[in-house]
């Protein structure tokens, strides 16, 4: 595998998943009344940090070691830079489904 197949393999991937993580999210919080923006995107966050967790401690901790004998990831990334980006992931997804958060209901 190239590094340029590789490359554009993560980056579907990234894509992929996220979206579909991101209709999880607004199905999630469309069942709730959050009519504040800053609750929004502190629930946002919040998603954001299941999913590094669960990704992270319980995904690739046990994946990892299986695939490639070691946990790269976990030893290479110090965990705040990979909660931070989760973090971001879940404002991401707050500020582009928060003007769309009452059409759930409509479908």
């Amino acid at each position: 595998m190239t590094s340029r197949s590789f490359l554009l393999n993560a980056v579907l991937m990234h894509l992929a998943v996220g979206s579909a993580l991101g209709a999880i999210f607004v199905l999630i919080v469309s069942g709730r009344d959050i009519q504040r923006f800053t609750h929004y995107l502190a629930a946002g966050i919040g998603f954001g940090l299941c999913v590094w967790f669960i990704n992270f401690y319980l995904l690739l901790s046990w994946i990892q070691p299986l695939v490639n004998g070691k946990s790269y990831i976990l030893e290479n990334i110090p965990w705040w830079v990979a909660a931070v980006t989760h973090a971001l992931y879940g404002v991401t997804i707050a500020l582009v489904s928060y003007a769309f958060r009452n059409d759930v209901n409509k479908i």
